[in-house]
């Protein structure tokens, strides 16, 4: 009949209007990694991934003081998890407190001693504090876990460049390229 038709059209009609609606203010958590990770945390708050992916977006934006709050619960939940520790220390990195940075990233180092990444930023931090010596053991260490980490060659070849040693230096950055042909910092350290 024409009035179950028209009844059966307008349930329709308010289905697709109702659920149009949600979808358009989904759309703004959606459109936002950070809301969309704490609307994910809202209702799973035990979600590590979800706890360490918004750590990693606030630090990327500069909201370092919550991305260090953030990074320290998952620290307490999950105490033996490298990658907590690495992005702690990279936020440290950046505000310059290299003390904080290389006692976070020896706790990823402890966690995981095939950390070659961890240990290759060890390497940058003793670089920073001064202490040559030490910088090439932990770059060295790094190198014998995975020999085909890039950065650890061109920062090899940064400190050889730094102490006129230009064969060497020239060595480690034709390594980094050799591996990473894509890199413009490797072949800018070359040319200097």
């Amino acid at each position: 009949s024409k009035l179950w038709a028209f009844f059966v059209f307008f349930i329709v009609l308010l289905s697709i209007l109702f659920y149009g609606i949600l979808t358009y203010k989904r759309t703004d958590v959606w459109s936002d990694p950070v809301k969309l990770y704490k609307e994910i945390l809202k209702y799973s708050p035990s979600n590590t991934k979800a706890r360490i992916n918004l750590g990693v977006i606030l630090a990327k934006r500069g909201q370092h003081e919550e991305a260090i709050k953030l990074n320290k619960e998952i620290s307490r939940l999950s105490p033996n998890d490298r990658s907590v520790h690495s992005n702690l220390a990279t936020i440290y990195v950046e505000q310059k407190n290299y003390d904080l940075a290389q006692a976070e990233f020896e706790k990823a180092v402890k966690a995981d001693p095939n950390d070659h990444v961890a240990l290759n930023n060890l390497g940058i931090i003793y670089k920073q504090k001064g202490d040559i010596k030490k910088a090439m053991e932990y770059y060295t260490k790094a190198l014998a876990i995975n020999s085909n980490y890039p950065l650890t060659y061109n920062n090899l070849g940064n400190i050889y460049l730094e102490s006129s040693q230009y064969d060497a230096a020239i060595r480690f950055y034709k390594r980094a390229i050799s591996i990473d042909p894509n890199k413009g910092d490797f072949y800018s350290n070359l040319g200097k």
